[in-house]
């Protein structure tokens, strides 16, 4: 078994039961989606080269329970993504960096 395949297994149980909580407060509406889209990103992107098959499908297999798409989601994740970056701060050249 590969070293890092059990801290992944974790993540995806926890990955299920946040998926549960956040169903129970925020079912039917836009937060669902957004939060549990980018917590699902988060542990893909942890998952290796070997390992990205599995972990997509154990995510694919929480998303289907809650009745959303695998499009849905990585949809949801990227709209995340984009959503994020107005709200950063601007910090350039308050770095001391004259580029």
């Amino acid at each position: 078994m590969n070293r890092s395949e059990n801290p992944l297994k974790r993540e995806i149980a926890r990955l299920e039961a946040d998926a549960a909580t956040l169903h129970r407060h925020y079912a039917d509406t836009p937060v669902f989606m957004i939060e549990l889209a980018g917590l699902a990103r988060s542990v893909l992107m942890r998952a290796g080269m070997g390992e990205g098959a599995w972990v997509r499908a154990a995510i694919d297999q929480i998303f289907d329970a809650y009745g959303v798409s695998s499009k849905l989601w990585l949809d949801g994740a990227a709209e995340t993504q984009g959503e994020a970056a107005p709200h950063q701060p601007d910090l350039a050249g308050q770095t001391g960096d004259t580029r």
